[in-house]
This record gives structure tokens, C-alpha cells and sequence, in this order.
């Protein structure tokens, strides 16, 4: 695993990849001086959605497998390592428990802004974190659960696949639905001014054109 340790959070490691910092690198040089403080607070509000989502998954395999994992974080959100399991059902809920944590999340902290007052600068940059934890975790959790590998909807569509097809072929399969639902939101992303959406789009859309051209069964 290729990445530095940073810490360690209920029995899991946690490291960061060098392409998660360099992207937040490029954000704090994307702005100028006097949003950098707006950056931060995104940033770090940021983090702590993608761990609890990843959190997910971990306290998933703890349940359903017994064993521990391995959290990344790396340039376009999080990776849970942990050993394979050819359970299907299993491999489903593991994928949909991370979304699940980032849904509660997200609805928790919208409870929350409904009480934030933004009268004085302290409290609207607290109202402002709490509108950031509410769009990142709803927006995330929709994200994921589109059927795009290796999203969290991608790849629980791929174990239910499993049930009727065989594996390669439900690689095959699910790779083509990624392919033409990443091609659907790289356009929507061009088509509204989102450049990071499209970035993520496009690199999500060429690794599953590589996936239909690989030779397989």
C-alpha cells in the first residue's frame, strides 16, 4: 500500500495517498489569498465525511466478515482495504453500508443548520461548515450509488449480477452500464460548469472503457 499512516481510529489504520494531497494542494491554488480560509473549512469538512463514509465499510466488514481493514484516503474520496469474501450478499452490504453512514450524516447536519443562527462571522462560518457537511454527504451518498465500478452502486450491482451471470461476465456487464452512465455525467458536468464532476466523470469513464476492451472469457 502505497500512501503515509496519519493515524489510527478504531483499530483501523488510516493513510493518505500522495494524489489526495496534491488535490488538496490544487484547490488552495485554484482560489485566491482571501478564500483560503473557505477552502480549509470545505477541506476539512470534507475529510470527515469521507472517513465516516469509509467508516462504514469498516464497521461492514467487522460484522460480516469478523476481520479488520485498511482505510486510503486518495485523490477522488476513500478506499476500505479488506480481505475477499465470495458471499454476495455480504459484498453488497459492505458496499452500501458506506453510503448508508454518509445519508445519516448528511440528513443529521441538515437537522442541525435548521438551528445554526448566522447573525455574527463566528457563527456563519459555523452555519457555512454545517452547509458544507449537508451538501458534500447528500451529494456523495447520491454519487456513490450510481451504478459505476468502482463506486459503491457499481459495485454492489456487480454482486447482484453474480447471482445470474458469471463473474466475468458481470464484470463485462457492469462495466458497460458504467461506461455509458460516467459518459452521461461528464456531459451533465460540462454541460452545468462542474470541472471537478466532469474530471471524475471522465477518469471513471475511461477506466471502465478499459475494462470492456480487456480480453476475458
Amino acid at each position: 500500500m502505497r500512501g503515509l499512516q496519519i493515524g489510527r481510529l478504531f483499530g483501523t489504520d488510516i493513510f493518505v495517498a500522495p494524489s489526495f494531497l496534491l488535490m488538496m494542494a490544487l484547490l488552495f491554488l485554484l482560489v485566491g489569498v482571501e478564500r483560503v480560509p473557505i477552502v480549509a473549512v470545505a477541506e476539512l469538512a470534507l475529510i470527515f465525511s469521507i472517513l465516516v463514509h469509509e467508516f462504514g465499510h469498516v464497521f461492514a466488514v467487522r460484522r460480516f466478515l469478523g476481520s479488520g481493514s485498511t482505510v486510503m484516503l486518495w485523490a477522488i474520496g476513500g478506499l476500505t482495504f479488506h480481505e475477499p469474501t465470495s458471499s454476495r450478499r455480504k459484498r453488497i452490504g459492505i458496499a452500501l453500508m458506506g453510503p448508508a453512514f454518509g445519508l445519516v450524516l448528511g440528513l443529521a447536519f441538515l437537522g442541525i443548520y435548521q438551528f445554526v443562527p448566522g447573525a455574527s462571522a463566528e457563527a456563519r462560518g459555523l452555519q457555512f461548515f454545517v452547509f458544507i457537511m449537508v451538501w458534500i454527504n447528500l451529494l456523495w451518498t447520491a454519487l456513490n450509488l450510481l451504478p459505476i465500478y468502482p463506486l459503491d452502486g457499481g459495485q454492489a450491482l456487480l454482486a447482484g449480477l453474480e447471482y445470474k451471470l458469471t463473474p466475468a461476465r458481470a464484470r463485462r456487464a457492469v462495466a458497460v452500464v458504467s461506461v455509458v452512465t460516467a459518459a452521461g455525467g461528464l456531459a451533465a458536468s460540462l454541460a452545468v460548469g462542474m470541472p471537478f464532476m466532469a474530471l471524475m466523470a471522465g477518469w471513471l469513464l475511461i477506466q471502465n472503457l478499459s475494462s470492456i476492451r480487456a480480453p476475458g472469457p
